[in-house]
């Protein structure tokens, strides 16, 4: 049902009380100001990528400086309450979002195409192809916003010389299964990570030495992977062996900086509408 509501803050004791007073007193409906700047578009897409047709939902703000497009491995990233509340939070900031699904329900019950970053990575580059003709898409410098198996094909698609990608965030990502694509050019990148997750940590931070783009590591509280629709068989698991052990191992920072550029601006702030929910609004941004 998320995907009906657009405010998914608790109500204060205020509001509460104001609408029992107003439901015993059969008193109307007050008339809300028009506040928020009008959209230009917010409807339901349909994107042909290959030979399949993938569903989504496009917002554009008013105005807008650039647009982030979702990449999750699931069949329902459209309609993730989560995912609906970040996309709120980002059009507040004059981004447009696209959210759609790299799969096709029947496709997500075969686990081998969630970890099909050949596929998806192919997938989010048609439909970041098919933006840059629409009427108001045209022109906005893109971003990616992934989930799980979902960032490793951002990672993969911001390396195809068919599209411009102005920024990358990897939330709970999986590095690890694009290997062959983190030394190529990126854009700036933000790889998101949880506390709880150290083996997933050792991961990203093994991809971020591997990367010569601007690229950070920031660790948020808890472990954002127990939301992620693409669960990890056994299978796919990540490989320990992988993971790089130094001798003089230190305490975990909160952060990892490394190449510290202006352009990567962008991308902390949109993670921290991501771990926040934060609806700051942004009059300018590093991409524009």
């Amino acid at each position: 049902m998320g995907q009906w509501y657009q405010r998914f803050a608790q109500p204060t004791d205020e509001e509460v009380a104001e609408l029992l007073d107003r439901a015993a007193t059969g008193a109307p409906e007050p008339e809300e100001a028009e506040t928020a700047e009008p959209l230009l578009r917010d409807n339901e897409v349909h994107v042909i990528a290959g030979n399949i047709e993938l569903a989504g939902h496009l917002t554009i703000p008013a105005d807008p400086v650039g647009l982030v497009v979702f990449a999750h491995p699931s069949g329902s990233n459209r309609h993730s309450p989560r995912n609906r509340s970040l996309a709120d939070a980002l059009q507040q900031g004059r981004l447009g979002t696209l959210l759609f699904d790299l799969l096709t329900p029947e496709e997500e019950i075969h686990r081998t195409r969630v970890f099909d970053i050949g596929l998806l990575a192919t997938r989010l580059v048609d439909v970041t192809e098919w933006l840059t003709r629409q009427p108001h898409t045209e022109g906005l410098r893109i971003g990616y916003f992934g989930v799980d198996t979902g960032a490793a094909a951002a990672l993969r698609a911001a390396t195809d010389p068919r599209v411009e990608i102005a920024a990358v965030v990897s939330r709970s990502g999986r590095p690890d299964l694009t290997r062959d694509a983190l030394a190529r050019d990126h854009a700036p990148t933000l790889l998101i990570v949880g506390r709880n997750d150290p083996l997933i940590l050792k991961l990203n931070q093994r991809a971020q030495a591997a990367m010569s783009c601007a690229t950070t590591v920031t660790v948020v509280p808890g472990d954002p992977s127990v939301h992620r629709a693409g669960r990890t068989t056994d299978s796919h698991r990540p490989d320990p062996r992988l993971v790089p052990h130094p001798p003089d191992a230190q305490p975990i920072a909160r952060t990892y900086h490394r190449a510290p550029d202006h352009r990567s601006q962008l991308s902390r702030e949109v993670a921290a509408d991501a771990v926040s929910g934060s609806r700051r609004h942004r009059t300018s941004a590093p991409w524009c």
